[in-house]
């Protein structure tokens, strides 16, 4: 999007060149709050997070500078995003029709600076906490009391009720071994978008493709690059040809001379 609808207003050499910077200015930032929205889910301290994103080439030391100590650092840069897509806009760099769906764009990003946060509502979490809770102490309670009825049968002499014993045993193990790993695990894929654990999104492999393949848009594939692997011929617009066809049927009507009756009625 940003690669094929920032272009230059008149294909000069000069203003093909500013596009492509603004092109990369823009997805430099856009892969730098997307890394940014990550690094702040691990817990990464500040100076940490301003090290990777300048290693990356995300961001420079200004820049972070500016964003280092700042609540809601992501919003920040899509600001800085949507102030570039005016000045282009203002510069006709981008075309009109163009600028709306290019903002809404950035707006769907900006209400998005929640990325990797849990989704589900604090209260249905403690709600299902609590219920895999009480199950297992009522289990606990009506598995003990059968126990207590299969206990004295297996002690006796021939010990037919040790299966029994063992069963109840065991469904209480399972029991808890199941449920309760269920809420250890929902602890531990609490936020699987952080890239840290096995399960995870594989976060770190996801953003460099993202980088790599948006850098390659503006430089290989955007309409600001050098060379592309194909043409486009198309025909003049219909409305154009018409216009200039109807300029040249046009006949040319002189100019009268206001001078001439005065003259005729002087004779």
């Amino acid at each position: 999007m940003i690669a094929a609808w920032i272009r230059s207003p008149d294909g000069t050499a000069a203003q093909r060149a500013s596009a492509k910077r603004a092109q990369t200015l823009l997805v430099r930032w856009l892969n730098a709050a997307f890394r940014l929205l990550v690094l702040e889910l691990r817990g990464v301290p500040a100076p940490d997070i301003g090290k990777a994103l300048m290693a990356k080439q995300l961001l420079t030391e200004r820049e972070w500078t500016h964003l280092e100590y700042r609540t809601s650092r992501a919003t920040h840069i899509y600001q800085w995003a949507s102030n570039v897509v005016a000045s282009l806009a203002s510069s006709q760099y981008v075309p009109a029709p163009w600028v709306s769906a290019l903002n809404a764009e950035l707006n769907l990003l900006r209400g998005a600076n929640v990325w990797g946060l849990p989704s589900l509502p604090y209260p249905y979490q403690m709600l299902i906490t609590t219920m895999v809770k009480v199950y297992l102490l009522f289990m606990a309670c009506v598995r003990g009391g059968t126990l207590r009825r299969a206990w004295p049968g297996a002690a006796s002499a021939d010990g037919t009720d040790v299966l029994s014993v063992l069963a109840v045993l065991f469904d209480v193990f399972l029991s808890a071994f199941l449920y309760q790993g269920l809420l250890d695990l929902h602890g531990w894929l609490y936020s699987p978008n952080a890239g840290e654990k096995i399960g995870h999104l594989p976060a770190d492999n996801f953003l460099d493709f993202v980088q790599t393949v948006t850098m390659d848009l503006v430089n290989e594939s955007g309409n600001a690059s050098e060379e592309l692997p194909y043409t486009l011929e198309l025909a003049p617009p219909v409305s154009s040809v018409t216009n200039s066809s109807e300029a040249m049927r046009m006949p040319c009507h002189r100019v009268p001379d206001l001078a001439a009756p005065a003259v005729a009625e002087s004779v």
